[in-house]
């Protein structure tokens, strides 16, 4: 006769293993597609951003940027929710018959989220369609707000492109990629997205994979250009097999810039000074979270990075139909509107399936505040930008125990350099100047001048030799310096003699009123 305990041991690894075949069971699902092999695979490990069986980003970029784990994330999704995460009203939805636009006019249609229906040059190109009424890898996980999810593959015309930013589930949809191959003429992605379209049943003839700076002319009259996202990839444990991207696409004398979720970077501006502008720039700007700053933009970024780009009018992204981060539904709206002052740039906000015809100049309304109570003040809109310009600018060097404060430049290498913070490096006593060591790369020279006059307490970038040098004393003109930014206060901590290590920190918001 089997005792109590051993009954309930046999159980218990009768239970263990029937959830691990079930969990195996379920894994295995085509939804979840597989990591690329053979050829495909070959092809990914030649890129040079494919280093230790992974790809990575431009500059150092961790998926979360403070001490928290994805289990105390997940935790405190549940337990300290924001209000207001979700609408209190179905989405205001303009249901465009697509099928019926003239193909001559050239157009961009919002879908929600980071969807969208464009034509341009005569073409159709349909970017991260989510008709699913979730962005999960389990029902009911992330639901698309009331209302938002309009539009099915039904309502597409054919597709001459289908373009695929990369493989996160709000971006890549089983079910809409099933369910759009008989409309779907090519699709472009990142070097390995392609083999889910090919395990979904895709003609290996219709799939173009390319590398970040790829020009994909694919008719003599309309070229598509995968650019740098800063970002990361993984559908489920598999993390950075596949490449994601943004999209420059060019036809009919015009440029239109799809970032896909990036965070900010001097990416931005690379890519605005190699095309020399765009018609429209469309931006991350929504889902974003102190703990994962890297991979997502704010609105008060992604307004800074339209400048980068040369943008002459910007459109929302990443907003509108799913709630992934804790933040008010409604408040990457309100944040860009007012972070769009004065810019130069014009700020187009059309509602779900609202055509903006980039034929004519439009305005659209403030669709999002229609019936909606308890909005955000625009005295709390107003602070948060206030915040985040303080975070994106100020800095804090620390040299033998004494504190140096400074605020970089708005410039590209200035934001390129904040991205690699934090720093500990050595200076070094160097002919008269403070020089801390090479760098880990070099940063971006798009806005450098010939020359810099170096005067006292600036930080300057030596742009041939990847150094930074912190001026305390006059110099002259010195060839290939970029200007990051100029001391604040502190300048005492460079009275010393021989070499050094100093950390450099970007100086949180709480912090930055009492200190500078």
């Amino acid at each position: 006769m089997k005792s109590p305990l051993r009954s309930m041991v046999y159980f218990l690894l009768v239970l263990i293993g029937c959830l691990a075949i079930g969990a195996c069971t379920y894994l295995h699902q085509p939804k979840f597609g597989s990591a690329p092999d053979g050829k495909r695979l070959e092809a990914i490990e030649k890129s040079p951003n494919f280093v230790n069986g992974q790809f990575q980003n431009l500059v150092p970029t961790p998926v979360l940027t403070d001490d928290s784990s994805s289990v105390s994330i997940i935790l405190s999704s549940l337990w300290n929710k924001k209000e207001r995460l979700k609408p209190g009203h179905p989405v205001p939805v303009a249901k465009t018959d697509l099928k019926a636009l003239d193909i001559k006019t050239d157009v961009v249609v919002w879908l929600g989220h980071s969807s969208y229906f464009v034509q341009l040059g005569g073409k159709r190109i349909l970017i991260d369609p989510v008709f699913s009424a979730d962005a999960a890898p389990v029902p009911y996980a992330n639901e698309a707000f009331d209302g938002a999810n309009a539009y099915t593959a039904d309502d597409m015309p054919d597709i001459d492109y289908l373009l695929i930013t990369h493989d996160h589930w709000d971006h890549l949809d089983y079910p809409s990629v099933i369910a759009l191959e008989s409309r779907v003429r090519q699709v472009v992605c990142g070097l390995g997205v392609g083999a889910y379209f090919e395990q979904w049943g895709y003609a290996p003839r219709k799939i173009h994979e390319a590398d970040w700076f790829s020009s994909l002319p694919l008719t003599p009259d309309f070229a598509v250009h995968v650019l740098p996202a800063r970002h990361y990839s993984g559908r489920m444990f598999d993390k950075n097999k596949t490449l994601w991207a943004g999209y420059a696409i060019e036809a009919a004398g015009r440029r239109i810039f799809f970032s896909g979720d990036s965070g900010y970077g001097a990416h931005f501006a690379d890519i605005g000074q190699r095309f020399g502008g765009f018609d429209l720039a469309v931006l991350d700007m929504g889902q974003y979270d102190k703990r994962w700053a890297n991979i997502h933009m704010v609105p008060e970024e992604a307004a800074r990075a339209a400048q980068d780009l040369g943008a002459k009018a910007l459109m929302p992204a990443h907003i509108g139909k799913f709630s992934i981060a804790n933040h008010a539904w409604d408040e990457p709206m309100e944040r860009i509107v007012a972070a769009s002052e004065g810019k130069s740039y014009r700020l187009l906000t059309p509602a779900i399936g609202q055509v903006a015809n980039l034929n004519e100049r439009q305005s659209f309304s403030h669709w999002w505040r229609d019936r909606e109570e308890n909005s955000h003040p625009k005295s709390e809109i107003k602070k948060m930008a206030a915040q985040q310009e303080v975070e994106i600018m100020k800095i804090r060097m620390t040299i033998n125990g004494k504190v140096m404060l400074a605020t970089l430049a708005d410039s590209a290498s200035a934001r390129d350099f904040y991205s690699m913070l934090p720093l500990t490096i050595s200076l070094e006593d160097h002919a008269g100047t403070e020089k801390i060591s090479y760098l880990s790369r070099k940063l971006s020279t798009a806005d450098a001048p010939r020359g810099i006059d170096p005067a006292v307490g600036d930080i300057a970038y030596y742009a041939p030799w990847g150094n930074l040098a912190i001026y305390y004393k006059d110099f002259g003109y010195s060839a290939g310096l970029v200007k990051l930014g100029q001391i604040d206060s502190g300048m005492d901590a460079l009275t010393f003699q021989g070499t050094a290590k100093v950390t450099i920190e970007p100086v949180q918001s709480n912090k930055a009123a009492s200190e500078l």
